[in-house]
């Protein structure tokens, strides 16, 4: 397998908990990166579309147990990068 294969393990409505997701995955070691939903790029792109989270495909499965483990929801997510709490879905 490609050492430098990536895969996305996860699509989120908004970049904050993108990157709060991201974040806890650093802090296990993980390499993780964002991306736009679809090929449109750019920040508005992402913040209408959403935002995908790639780690390397030999790590998917550890990253996916690192999450499962947090239990926390996309809104928790964007509160843990942000501060603030988004509205109720």
């Amino acid at each position: 397998m490609d050492p430098t294969e990536f895969t996305t393990l996860r699509s989120f409505s908004d970049p904050a908990s993108a990157e709060a997701a991201r974040a806890l995955l650093r802090e296990e070691g993980i390499p993780a990166h964002l991306g736009p939903q679809d090929p449109i790029s750019g920040p508005i792109a992402s913040a209408q579309r959403g935002v995908r989270l790639f780690v390397p495909t030999p790590d998917a499965d550890r990253a996916r147990h690192v999450l499962a483990d947090t239990d926390l929801t996309d809104r928790e997510l964007g509160y843990l990068a942000t501060g603030r709490l988004g509205p109720i879905d």
